[in-house]
């Protein structure tokens, strides 16, 4: 048998109608889709205004921080600097028993080897820094200058005025120690000749030049020591014709030991040096124009940095 067939689908109507409802349904989606949609960049909207809102907050909470770090600052800036201002100026200088000399001036710049003036332009630079609008510093930056910076530039400052002071004291020393000796040698029939501190520096070595009518010349050196800023080391260099010159600087050493131990300065035993003394060491206007190096060939009697001259 030949021919079309026909095919009959049967739908039930309780199926048919979960069919027409699914439908609707989304009909009704795709009508409120364009709201959802707007709904959710509305949403998107406030959230980014939220999260916008939060960082402005933030910003501002830091640049009020940044602010009252920089007024803090600018206090400490203005403090920072008077003092520096008040050391710099010429100060009274002390002595060893930490008595005011009225009369004797302390430039804390000179005597501090420039570590004053060091330090003032470091913190200008520091804080024109800080301060600076075209390129604010951050909360943590201020906070550290103000915490951190600021308490060591004044722990600097102090250890200026520390070193300052001993180290014109100690050149005075040093100045005091030749004067006894110098004194102690024209009492053996020497003449003072030439006195200078090297390269005529009043932080560097006191050099006293003596002689007598036998041709003999000594030269005393009273240098700064690395145990501390009044500590000193005399150095006699002496320049005999005598054949006997070994015995004569010993014999000298411990007369010029015992003189400073009347006056108050504790010496060690006089150590003898080995071979003879740089011959430069009696040219006295050369010392004064360029100081010299340090020179072992001395019968040396050492002076104790804590006592002092009467």
């Amino acid at each position: 048998m030949s021919g079309r067939k026909k095919t009959v689908v049967r739908i039930e109507e309780s199926e048919w109608r979960r069919t027409q409802q699914a439908a609707a349904r989304l009909r009704d989606v795709r009508a409120d889709l364009p709201k959802v949609i707007e709904g959710v960049r509305e949403q998107a909207r406030r959230d980014a205004q939220q999260a916008a809102e939060a960082v402005r907050q933030r910003q501002r909470s830091a640049e009020q921080a940044i602010g009252r770090l920089s007024a803090q600052a600018r206090e400490l800036e203005s403090e920072v600097n008077r003092r520096l201002g008040e050391q710099n100026a010429d100060r009274v200088a002390v002595d060893a028993e930490g008595e005011e000399l009225p009369d004797v001036p302390l430039d804390v710049d000179y005597w501090s080897h420039g570590a004053l003036l060091w330090l003032r332009n470091e913190v200008t630079s520091t804080f024109d820094l800080a301060m600076d609008e075209a390129s604010p510093p951050s909360t943590e930056a201020m906070r550290e200058l103000v915490e951190q910076r600021v308490p060591a530039f004044e722990q600097r400052l102090a250890g200026i005025l520390e070193e300052a002071g001993p180290s014109q004291l100690g050149s005075q020393l040093r100045a005091n120690i030749a004067d006894i000796v110098v004194q102690t040698m024209i009492d053996n029939g020497f003449s003072l000749a030439d006195a200078t501190y090297g390269g005529d520096d009043y932080r560097n070595a006191f050099f006293a030049k003596v002689e007598h009518s036998d041709g003999g010349e000594v030269v005393v050196d009273v240098s700064p020591s690395a145990v501390g800023p009044t500590a000193c080391e005399l150095k006699v260099l002496s320049f005999d014709r005598d054949s006997g010159s070994y015995e004569i600087r010993t014999a000298r050493a411990l007369e010029l030991a015992a003189a400073l131990r009347e006056h108050g300065l504790d010496t060690g035993v006089p150590q003898p040096a080995d071979g003879e003394p740089d011959a430069r060491y009696r040219d006295i206007e050369s010392i004064r124009r360029t100081a010299p190096g340090a020179d072992a060939d001395a019968v040396r009697v050492g002076a104790d940095p804590g006592d002092r001259t009467r």
